[in-house]
């Protein structure tokens, strides 16, 4: 199977039980065969046990920035039953959490604090356990019209395997450094940026890191980006690394060392064949 097949699959079926096995058909064929033609019995399984809130939940974290509070922010769902159906979802294994890695800075108390940080607060991010899971409430839990669901897979797909790619790209840099142990690794997020993967090795150095599914080349702009939030987040970077579906501009393949490490689809050959 291609790394991008692998890629694809990935996205869709972790977690799918029974796993696939020696399955060579395009993704949206696959999708067609073992989960659009069978969503009722799937349905069934799924969704069998969930209330209507904790299934309108689901939909939201799936669809969403993934915020803990933007999840049941909503006015069907109040903010303590909210916390009621998260617990929930999470004794039951269907939600993990991330916590945030944002620092506030110092505030003296004797100062006011500006407009709009009376309201901010620091949010942990709700990940689902496995990818079809996530697959199910994106696309397809809340309707039944299998001509839609159809439609929307299409239209949407790149962008709904972008984050199972990013998870893919933690396991890769895991690979890569495993001569120095990962002691602490996630996203990082505060009010006004996002950053795919920041990772503390054992020794010490920290890494951060994009992960792009785009069918273009990454360019230099990404890496001056990332560069640049890191400057904001007063973060101090060792290494960046990129990955990237299709590859990287010649400025950047120029460029790569070791201060920026770059993986293109062809390096996850290696988590397929360790599979």
């Amino acid at each position: 199977m291609p790394p991008e097949d692998f890629v694809e699959y990935f996205s869709v079926f972790e977690g799918f039980f029974p796993p696939l096995k020696d399955v060579n058909l395009p993704i949206h064929e696959a999708i067609d065969e073992f989960i659009l033609s069978n969503t009722e019995t799937l349905r069934q399984t799924i969704e069998k046990d969930l209330s209507k809130e904790a299934i309108a939940m689901l939909i939201r974290l799936a669809r969403g920035d993934r915020k803990i509070y933007s999840v049941y922010k909503k006015e069907d769902v109040s903010q303590l039953k909210g916390r009621l159906i998260y617990r929930q979802l999470f004794d039951e294994g269907i939600i993990t959490i991330e916590k945030s890695r944002e620092v506030l800075p110092y505030r003296d108390p004797r100062m006011a604090l500006k407009k709009p940080l009376r309201s901010y607060t620091i949010q942990n991010k709700i990940h689902f356990s496995n990818q079809f899971t996530r697959f199910w409430f994106t696309f397809l839990a809340g309707n039944k019209d299998a001509h839609l669901h159809k439609k929307r897979i299409l239209r949407e797909f790149d962008a709904y395997a972008s984050l199972a790619f990013e998870q893919l790209s933690f396991e890769l840099l895991a690979l890569h450094t495993q001569e120095s142990e990962i002691i602490n690794q996630g996203s990082y997020w505060d009010r006004r940026h996002e950053i795919d993967l920041l990772v503390t090795l054992k020794d010490g150095r920290v890494i951060a890191g994009e992960s792009k599914w785009k069918n273009r080349k990454v360019c230099k702009n990404v890496l001056t980006i990332l560069q640049n939030k890191c400057q904001y987040a007063n973060l101090s970077v060792d290494h960046f690394v990129l990955f990237s579906k299709s590859g990287f501009s010649k400025e950047l393949l120029r460029n790569e060392g070791e201060k920026l490490w770059l993986f293109d689809i062809s390096s996850f050959e290696r988590l397929r064949d360790d599979r």
